[in-house]
């Protein structure tokens, strides 16, 4: 049986080794540990030289000074190498112990230059006959009509970028929104429970006269409470018989004919500071509108204040017709604002 596998063509002798890159004819002067050594080819692994005097043991590695003389200057190198080999006849063979280190990309340059005929070596020197010339200075680039549009855009969007953040941080530092709902209600006497008990009994409809609602005390008394007016009721959300009342809890309004509607909060000790100091007060609503309003604190206010009271109840007063009787019941939040430069800037919306 015949084999007609392909003869596999041989390394000429001094081309290559099997671990390294081809060696190319360069002469070139090492210096390691002392030792003068002049080279006459090398490669991106390996190099071969001859010592000028007593040769390196094999194993020896140390920084070398590496210099290719050329014909005006000199090239430098500092690797770091080792002593892979030396043979009978002198020939010490080295290898670069980290072949991609610092002095790679001005090695690859000369022996690119060599492959490529720009580098000739004569006598032990190098010469360059490769381009000297800088290239050609390109014309001016001139933008168009689409790039002055784009740049142009550009400068619009960061501008819009700009704007929004200062508004975001203005609105930060000068827009507080206290923590308690806004709660709107149709104005009218409250009848709230004069001693802790339990709610015993209770007529929405009762007539003028007649008893309303008793509270069964903890002493055991019972305490009626007549109607003072045929006038419509509306209860508490907690007033239903058999609760559990303590003292000054709310257990029903008694509304007038065409009640007032006003809205009811608790703010905090500093929002009433600030709002008593000169900051705008806004009543926000869950569709959107923003009704400017007054803080009026009373009595209760006041006393809470002097006890130390963290929040304190208060009223507030909207503009004539801005709220209606369809808003009775809806729920809102109250928002402070600093006037920029004592009013003198736009409030900015949040």
């Amino acid at each position: 049986m015949t084999d007609n596998s392909p003869i596999p063509t041989p390394i000429p002798g001094g081309f290559a080794h099997e671990d390294e890159h081809p060696l190319i004819a360069i002469p070139f002067h090492l210096t390691l540990e002392g030792t003068s050594l002049a080279g006459d080819r090398l490669s991106m692994t390996h190099l071969l030289a001859r010592a000028e005097g007593t040769a390196p043991a094999p194993g020896t590695r140390g920084i070398a000074r590496l210099r290719i003389d050329f014909a005006d200057f000199s090239l430098t190198l500092s690797p770091e190498v080792a002593v892979q080999d030396v043979a009978g006849d002198g020939q010490v063979k080295l290898m670069f112990t980290d072949p991609t280190g610092p002095h790679l990309p001005q090695l690859r340059y000369v022996l690119n230059a060599v492959i490529a005929g720009e580098i000739a070596g004569m006598d032990g020197v190098m010469s360059y006959s490769g381009p000297t010339a800088p290239k050609p200075a390109q014309a001016a680039y001139k933008p168009g009509l689409r790039d002055r549009a784009r740049t142009m855009g550009v400068i619009a969007l960061s501008a819009a970028l700009i704007l929004a953040a200062g508004t975001v941080l203005v609105n930060r530092m000068t827009t507080g929104v206290e923590m308690h709902p806004v709660f709107i209600e149709a104005q009218g006497r409250q009848m709230s429970a004069t001693t802790g008990g339990q709610l015993s009994y209770l007529d929405a409809e009762a007539a003028r006269g007649e008893v309303v609602f008793a509270i069964t005390s903890n002493a055991g008394d019972v305490l009626n409470f007549q109607m003072p007016c045929d006038c419509e009721v509306k209860l508490a959300a907690n007033a239903y018989e058999g609760a559990t009342l303590l003292p000054s809890d709310p257990i029903l309004t008694i509304l007038e004919i065409n009640p007032e509607i006003r809205a009811r909060t608790l703010i905090s000790i500093e929002g009433l500071a600030r709002a008593m100091t000169g900051d705008r007060t806004t009543l926000q609503l869950h569709d959107g509108r923003d009704i400017p309003v007054e803080i009026v604190a009373d009595g209760t206010a006041n006393a809470a204040a002097l006890k130390g009271d963290l929040f304190v109840p208060i009223e507030l007063r909207a503009p004539a017709g801005a709220l209606t009787e369809a808003d009775i019941g809806l729920a809102g939040r109250l928002r402070l604002t600093t006037p920029l430069l004592g009013g003198l800037l736009p409030e900015f919306g949040t």
